[in-house]
């Protein structure tokens, strides 16, 4: 429950309601417009990967970049560590130990 009285399913009903947006599927990772589905099917694996790669690339530079703005003080292996676990979903404590 939100302090607005929301539970998060309200919330994207809500959403859905006020932007026209396309409600999420829950047995679906995430929901592709219409409109890109023929473009991603033209492309070939290579190219989808290329692209996947390059969006996951720009997420880490971003995220250490915000990082380095909010902590001066980290060495650069603290920051890609940081980077890492964030990215990780903190599963990068299970396998670096402490």
């Amino acid at each position: 429950q939100h302090p607005d009285g929301l539970t998060p399913y309200s919330r994207v009903v809500f959403a859905v309601i006020l932007t026209g947006m396309k409600p999420i599927d829950p047995q679906r990772i995430e929901v592709v417009d219409d409109a890109m589905v023929p473009v991603l099917r033209a492309m070939t694996i290579a190219q989808r990967l290329a692209i996947a790669f390059d969006c996951n690339e720009t997420v880490r530079l971003r995220l250490a970049g915000h990082l380095q703005t909010r902590h001066p003080d980290w060495t650069p292996e603290q920051i890609a560590q940081e980077v890492a676990r964030r990215m990780l979903n903190n599963s990068w404590d299970e396998y670096v130990p402490s």
